[in-house]
């Protein structure tokens, strides 16, 4: 299986807005709120869940351990980790918008839908990702920052998308940012303790780790995690053995961004 095999596909996300509630099918590849910012996934909230056209904030909610609604910005993350990190019975991903529209008392925007906003918000966090990560590997992040405008919309556009052939071509792109690259690898560690899902945070700092004779588990450990609490580890909705071989895991499972995202499940089962 290549890496782009394991990025194509799409997690079960429910969405839910005012009591109504929605399923979609979202690309693993894509940011949450790129993935609803997009112009036909837009109009289905519009039609289906009531969310306003334009409105001046968005929160994204999800359920904590015990089952109550907690809010999560999500809004940046991309899909695949989500799912990883909601790691539920039914596969499905449940996520609840509260949106402030034109007719709330929040303050009124003059101009843009919200929706404009989100998607550049979403897209700028994307390339801060493919930066940090060449960054990690470079120690510059100039291959990144003098990528053209083609180059960044089709990678842009293939994480949204997260169709095969778009990937494959992204991945064109991804090559010639890891050329000449040290070695070290881009990872994100998302810890989940307890079952809640509202409350996984980012562990992972600094960003990279060497790339020679470690495994996931060295990896993890580096990054402060106690592996004697971790029941398991999922990326790319794939359970990761702990004396998995990094590099490999790395080059099998990195999201396009360039970052191998490893989402730890730890304390006691929910």
């Amino acid at each position: 299986m290549s890496h782009v095999d394991a990025c194509v596909g799409t997690v079960a996300i429910t969405l839910e807005h005012k009591e109504k509630s929605l399923l979609l099918n979202v690309p693993r590849t894509a940011s949450l709120g790129g993935f609803l910012a997009r112009t036909e996934i837009r109009e289905r909230l519009r039609l289906i869940l009531d969310v306003p056209e334009r409105f001046t904030a968005i929160e994204v909610r999800a359920r904590d351990g015990k089952g109550e609604w907690e809010r999560f910005d999500a809004r940046f993350a991309h899909a695949s980790a989500l799912a990883d990190c909601a790691s539920t019975l039914d596969g499905v991903c449940g996520i609840r918008l509260e949106v402030k529209g034109d007719d709330d008392d929040a303050m009124r925007v003059d101009s843009g839908s919200g929706w404009d906003d989100l998607e550049r918000e979403c897209r700028q966090s994307f390339f801060n990702g493919v930066k940090e990560a060449t960054y990690a590997t470079h120690a510059s992040a100039s291959k990144a920052m003098t990528m053209t405008r083609e180059s960044a919309d089709a990678m842009w556009a293939a994480a949204q998308r997260g169709d095969y052939e778009g990937l494959r071509r992204a991945e064109s792109s991804s090559a010639e940012l890891r050329e000449g690259r040290r070695e070290v690898l881009p990872v994100r560690v998302y810890e989940v303790r307890d079952g809640s899902f509202a409350r996984a945070v980012v562990v992972s700092a600094p960003a990279s780790v060497e790339r020679r004779d470690i495994t996931v588990g060295d990896a993890l450990r580096q990054f402060g995690v106690d592996l004697r609490d971790v029941r398991t580890v999922i990326s790319q909705g794939i359970e990761i053995d702990l004396d998995f071989d990094l590099a490999k895991t790395h080059e099998a499972l990195r999201h396009v961004d360039g970052f191998l995202y490893l989402v730890t499940h730890c304390g006691t089962s929910s």
